[in-house]
């Protein structure tokens, strides 16, 4: 988790076994604190500097059409009117 590879499967991971902590044992209490975070880092991610962004960018720069763009050139394209 900290290079930022699978960051938000591992945070998802993390909250559903925190959140089963306590009952496994109920002597054991839990801070909320702990899965909050690994929740806010499932739902938005490691962060432009983890490795998981970095090749997403890659990917998007290699292959255009991931994040719904034209693979071509749509400005060099003939128009039609009618």
């Amino acid at each position: 988790m900290i290079v930022g590879l699978a960051t938000r499967w591992v945070a998802v991971i993390l909250v559903v076994r925190i959140g089963r902590a306590p009952m496994m044992n109920t002597g054991l209490t839990t801070d909320s604190f702990g899965p909050m975070v690994f929740a806010m880092i499932a739902i938005l991610g490691a962060g432009p500097a983890a490795l998981d962004q970095l090749i997403a960018r890659s990917l998007a720069r290699r292959f255009p059409q991931l994040e719904g763009k034209p693979s071509f050139a749509v400005d060099s394209a003939p128009k039609v009117v009618s």
